[in-house]
Formats: structure tokens, C-alpha cells, sequence
């Protein structure tokens, strides 16, 4: 019964964003294949997993920190969630929902991400791992983004949040570059950070 609910509230979500979800999903698509040619031309990079490791970490940050945020805090000022909160249902199924629509907006992203690097000429390993650890690290990211949304107090400052959180957050971590190029205080933080920890997750699986 739960399950169901969430499902029908993510099928609202989705009918919401038909009309203008392709371009969504270019920008987290487009974002982290740039940021990967990018850096691989500026510093001729010689680990191409570390380069498609770090896109995936980002396009799925992109995707369920950003976007998830973006629904919570629209739906808080348009005063929507008081609206769902008299239906009689469990307010967490919601966010369950909510959280449904981003992980599989994360899973089709990185999906296609992973396919474009594929013709592009990046080797790598795709197992279902891959697809377990998309779907894990989409749904925690999601959370976070769901308290973002939650403590934005209008929606510039929500936005300065996600950019805060959703992008730059992952840019200062050593996912596109090697730890060893941060000065010392920084690197001993920012190894702790989940984007780095989801990094090593889908390093490990590309290998």
C-alpha cells in the first residue's frame, strides 16, 4: 500500500516535468562529458576511470541533489506539501516518491553519460554493480537534497544551496584530480566527503 502511493506520487512528478525534462537531462549530461574533456585536455590526464568515475559522481549528483531540492523547495513555497499533508496518506511517502522520480532520472543519466563516454573512446567495466551502486548513491543524495529543500528560506537561497552542495561540493573533492594536488587540511576533509566515497565506490567498479 505504501509502495503504491509513493509510485503514484512520483507518476504526478513525472507528468510535471514531461514537458521540459529533455533539457534537464541534457544539462547532466552535457555538464560532466564537458568537465571530462575539459580537464582531460587541460592536464592530459592518463586515468580515464578516474575521469568516467568522477562524471557518473557528478551527473547523479546533479541530478538527485539538485532536482530534488528544486521539487521540495517549489512544492514548499507554492505551499503544495500543505496541500499533500491532508491527503490521507503517511507524509514520508511523499519523499519517497520524490526520491523514486530522482533515482531513475539518475539511472537513465548516468546510463546514457556512460554511453556517450563508451563512443567517445573511454574503457571501462560495466557490471550490474554499477547498477546497484547508481541506484544506492542516487537515493542517499536524494536525502540530502530533500534537506535542502527543507532548509532553503526562499528560493535564491535555495539556489545558492544546490549550486553550493550539488556541484561545487563535488568539483573540490579528488574525484576529477588526485588528492595530492590539495593543500593538506583540505585533502584530510574532503576524503571523508560522500562524493568522494561514492568516487571510490564506481572506481573500484570500472576497474
Amino acid at each position: 500500500m505504501l509502495v503504491t502511493q509513493a509510485i503514484t506520487i512520483s507518476k504526478i512528478y513525472f507528468l510535471q516535468i514531461k514537458s521540459w525534462f529533455s533539457w534537464f537531462f541534457l544539462y547532466s549530461i552535457f555538464f560532466p562529458v564537458g568537465s571530462i574533456f575539459f580537464i582531460k585536455i587541460l592536464g592530459n590526464h592518463s586515468d580515464p576511470l578516474r575521469l568516467v568515475a568522477g562524471a557518473s559522481v557528478l551527473s547523479i549528483s546533479i541530478v538527485s541533489i539538485n532536482a530534488t531540492a528544486y521539487w521540495i523547495m517549489t512544492d514548499r513555497f507554492q505551499k503544495k506539501i500543505q496541500l499533500l499533508k491532508t491527503l490521507p496518506m503517511n507524509q514520508y511517502i511523499y519523499y519517497a516518491g520524490i526520491i523514486i522520480v530522482s533515482v531513475v532520472q539518475s539511472f537513465v543519466n548516468v546510463n546514457v553519460l556512460l554511453a556517450v563516454l563508451k563512443i567517445s573512446g573511454f574503457s571501462f567495466k560495466y557490471s550490474f554493480g554499477v547498477i546497484v551502486a547508481v541506484l544506492i548513491t542516487s537515493s542517499l543524495f536524494s536525502v540530502f537534497g530533500i534537506l535542502i529543500g527543507k532548509a532553503a528560506k526562499d528560493t535564491s537561497h535555495g539556489s545558492l544551496l544546490m549550486n553550493i552542495f550539488g556541484t561545487g561540493a563535488v568539483l573540490i573533492c579528488p574525484i576529477f584530480y588526485s588528492v595530492s594536488v590539495l593543500p593538506a587540511y583540505i585533502g584530510k576533509i574532503v576524503v571523508f566527503f560522500p562524493y568522494t566515497l561514492a568516487f571510490n565506490v564506481f572506481y573500484r567498479l570500472f576497474s
